[in-house]
């Protein structure tokens, strides 16, 4: 009988075991393991935790194979409606970094580290020293409304700036490797100038059209290179709509920018009737890189075939 309960009690223990780690693990998509380690360079190992995918492969650009670099959500839809539990803050404290986007990109973050103990853990914010632009209509996410526009990194400086924020931050966790991080960030740099060089030797081909969008997507990018733009509000009264097609008149060589297919196909009449060019780069398909997202945007412009 006596042995009957130790099993029993086992079982349960066991059980309670494999319950805990799931919840511990609870939005954890996707782990990248270090290498085994001996004991010295297990002492400048470190566990990163990131929430999405993209900001993801940013930090790998930078620690390369050398720690545990995590992230939390699969999709930006999970990471704008994240609902943080006590499990969840204990699993973000256990790290040694936690880096995120910033600029509203998670809308949810202060309020969770004002909850992560950081006893080890040490947080980043890699948009910091970037000025933001704000959003044409504020978004609202659960009844709150955020202002700034959270695609600063297609400013290719900002993203510079990011890459340099994600360095920095690993570098004071882990000095040791130090030469490491700065050999990795020189090899970003040269990969984001040289998208640079192809991206300006592009933009003649463009410099006498005029981009018509209707989202804030591409604004970082259009003011950063001085792109002449016109931009449609997403709710035009008829009178605003006739101002805004004298203004389609009056400019020639329209091209209309688009990250969207609905926004495309919600468009399809004027881009016909103004003899608008397209350029559509689908946001959502890219949305695990920024550094992808940016190369299909170059592209964009470097086959662009101007009027001759």
């Amino acid at each position: 009988m006596k042995r009957g309960w130790k099993l029993l009690i086992a079982f349960i223990i066991t059980n309670a075991v494999v319950i805990s780690a799931i919840v511990v693990s609870h939005n954890v998509q996707q782990k990248k393991y270090a290498p085994m380690l001996d004991e010295k360079e297990r002492e400048s190992y470190i566990s990163i935790m990131v929430p999405t995918k993209s900001l993801y492969n940013m930090v790998l650009d930078i620690v390369g194979d050398d720690h545990d670099v995590s992230y939390m959500f699969k999709n930006d839809n999970e990471n704008l409606n994240f609902e943080y539990t006590n499990d969840s803050v204990i699993n973000v404290g256990k790290q040694d970094l936690f880096l995120y986007m910033g600029m509203e990109n998670e809308p949810w973050v202060d309020g969770f580290l004002d909850l992560v103990k950081r006893e080890t853990l040490s947080t980043s914010n890699i948009s910091r020293g970037i000025i933001s632009l704000p959003l044409t209509k504020p978004r609202k996410i659960k009844e709150k409304e955020y202002k700034e526009n959270p695609y600063y990194w297609m400013n290719l400086e900002n993203y510079k700036t990011a890459l340099n924020n994600i360095r920095v931050a690993v570098t004071e966790k882990d000095t040791r490797n130090r030469d490491k991080y700065e050999k990795n960030f020189k090899e970003a740099m040269e990969k984001i100038n040289k998208l640079e060089e192809s991206l300006n030797e592009s933009l003649e081909k463009v410099s006498q059209y005029t981009f018509v969008v209707r989202e804030d997507t591409f604004d970082y990018f259009l003011k950063y290179k001085g792109l002449k733009t016109i931009k449609i509000p997403k709710e035009l009264k008829k009178e605003e709509w006739d101002t805004m097609k004298e203004k389609f008149k009056e400019t020639k060589n329209l091209i209309f920018l688009c990250g969207y297919n609905d926004i495309l196909r919600e468009n399809e009449g004027i881009i016909t009737e103004f003899g608008m060019k397209t350029m559509y780069i689908d946001i959502d398909k890219y949305h695990n890189s920024n550094y992808e997202f940016l190369q299909k945007l170059v592209e964009k412009f470097t086959s662009f075939e101007s009027e001759k």
